[in-house]
């Protein structure tokens, strides 16, 4: 039984589709980071993505806000509205496109983007 070494963790292993994925690309036809190590870089990638997003207020604030203060905020930022929002110095122009439960949609230049309505209740994102 032939092994192969992972070049993440570094353990030898059999050189088996058990073991490792396939891929076309390598003489052995077998991906050179074991499946262990594969699963492990996209869970860990999959939850850096998930805190790069724009979710900055924590879940308490959000379960705290009421459907009272959601309404007033889509009142009082209605659809097709132009605004300018502020978030960490900077500045960005755009038109509200949609409301949602817990957030709106605003479209910026070229690109949809979405606020949080907590994240405007604490203060996080500024709304002119």
């Amino acid at each position: 039984m032939t092994l192969k070494t992972c070049t993440k963790c570094g353990n030898e292993l059999p050189a088996t589709e058990e073991f490792f994925y396939k891929h076309v690309n390598y003489a052995d036809g077998l991906y050179s980071w074991c499946k262990s190590c594969c699963s492990s870089y996209r869970k860990n990638r999959w939850n850096r993505l998930q805190n790069s997003r724009q979710i900055k207020a924590p879940p308490s604030e959000i379960k705290l806000m009421t459907a009272y203060q959601i309404e007033q905020l889509k009142e009082k930022y209605p659809i097709g509205k132009g605004i300018e929002l502020v978030e960490d110095g900077k500045k960005l122009f755009g038109t509200i496109t949609g409301h949602f439960k817990h957030f709106m949609t605003v479209k910026a230049r070229h690109y949809p983007t979405s606020i949080l309505y907590a994240n405007i209740l604490i203060g996080e994102v500024k709304v002119r």
